[in-house]
């Protein structure tokens, strides 16, 4: 992976997209990139951060009506039920959601989203050169970015020089280029054809950095792509008998390692970004290893025993989607809030045990040793209070002892999860 010369204290955003699949964020935790100091965001991207545009552009989109938006209780335009990973980028950096671009009564002071729902990296018509027709949506990276440039033309009056204000800002470029390797997919093209248009598709994403650097951007994070071999439509789409064909996982490693050949390159052109830019922090955004990591710790994040190597024995994509998704919404959330209550729980306890003990130890020490520190010679003569605060201090232990088996694997997940958040 990819990384910066000098990253500011917690830049790691395969941490944060791991967060933002589950709000398990403890008090200690949730500003993890206060100290950033960022004053806005910036976003381009496709539906993976799309917090409104495609609605306000299209008003008729299914994105804006109900299940998407149910936990806001309307429909927001986020193709989520849900927060986006950028919602949860922005709660940690202490700013507010972002809003979509095309919404004019938002508020922009603290940055903006030009990400729109289905956009590719490539243009339509330079998809048109690879024979990918199906293309939704003609908002391309190149699009958003001139949006992008209106907005920072407009409120610097033409000065280039308000520019510079932008180097307090975070500039989220991507993820994107997805969609280019999914519509040529759905087109029916092979993996070996779509990969031969990685190089291009790659290219325009380091092209695309630099037009944001261009604005005054020094700290910017490029996403990766997701490992879509794990996806329930690609494992429909490509489903074989051949167990060879399949991972630990249950995922399709064909499909993979395409994935991997694009992050592959998009980190070698990050690192020539960086070495043309030596005074901007450029990031690679690990979304394919966060990816995994959520899929194999399943069972430790709430997810329970959720196999997907069953769903490719349906052949209706659609309601595959559907009982993927239903059966993954139902057992997450039983299980994260019996997760978080319990946790909630271990850590108050272990929190009072632990107190309660240095507190007994704290006592007896001022006992002996006394309020000038010359009470040596108390240690040789134990009096009744000393035998008092000794007993008790017995029972203290007696207790930590016995709460340290029962909480003993729960506090194991609490340290697991502090490891991917240090």
């Amino acid at each position: 992976m990819a990384s910066s010369k000098s990253s500011p204290p917690g830049f790691v955003f395969s941490i944060l997209i791991i967060i933002s699949f589950f709000n398990f964020i403890t008090c200690n935790k949730q500003h993890l990139l206060s100290s950033c100091n960022f004053d806005a965001i910036y976003q381009v991207g496709d539906s993976i951060a799309d917090t409104g545009n495609d609605v306000q552009d299209n008003p008729s989109s299914k994105f804006a009506r109900l299940p998407y938006g149910e936990t806001f209780k309307k429909a927001t335009g986020r193709c989520s039920d849900g927060l986006l990973m950028i919602d949860y980028i922005a709660q940690s950096a202490g700013i507010p959601f972002l809003d979509p671009y095309l919404n004019k009564d938002g508020l922009f002071d603290y940055g903006l989203n030009f990400a729109f729902a289905g956009a590719t990296a490539m243009s339509a018509e330079d998809l048109a050169k690879w024979n990918v027709s199906f293309v939704p949506t003609g908002t391309s990276l190149s699009r958003q970015l001139d949006w992008m440039f209106s907005y920072f033309n407009t409120t610097s009056n033409g000065n280039k020089d308000c520019f510079k204000k932008n180097g307090k800002a975070l500039f989220m470029v991507g993820e994107i280029g997805g969609n280019d390797y999914n519509y040529a997919f759905w087109q029916g093209k092979t993996i070996e054809e779509v990969k031969t248009m990685v190089p291009e598709v790659v290219e325009t994403i380091k092209q695309a950095t630099k037009r944001v650097i261009g604005y005054g951007a020094t700290r910017l994070v490029v996403p990766g792509n997701f490992p879509i071999g794990c996806f329930p439509v690609y494992l429909t789409k490509y489903q074989t008998n051949d167990a060879t064909a399949y991972d630990e996982l249950h995922c399709l490693k064909e499909l993979n390692n395409f994935s991997i050949y694009h992050n592959d390159l998009l980190q070698k052109a990050i690192g020539e970004l960086k070495e043309e830019h030596p005074d901007v922090i450029v990031v690679y955004g690990d979304y394919y290893n966060a990816f995994l990591w959520l899929l194999s710790k399943g069972d430790v994040l709430g997810f329970g025993e959720i196999q997907v190597e069953h769903l490719r024995q349906h052949s209706n994509v659609s309601i595959l989607q559907q009982a993927f998704d239903l059966k993954v919404r139902m057992v997450a959330y039983w299980k994260i809030f019996k997760v978080r209550l319990v946790d909630s729980m271990a850590l108050h306890l272990r929190y009072r045990v632990h107190n309660l003990v240095n507190n007994d130890i704290d006592e007896i020490v001022k006992e002996l040793v006394g309020p000038d520190g010359h009470g040596i010679e108390k240690m040789l003569v134990e009096s009744p209070a000393i035998v008092a605060k000794r007993e008790k201090l017995k029972n203290s232990i007696k207790v930590l002892k016995e709460s340290k088996d029962s909480v003993a694997k729960i506090m194991d997940r609490i340290v697991l999860y502090d490891a991917y958040l240090v």
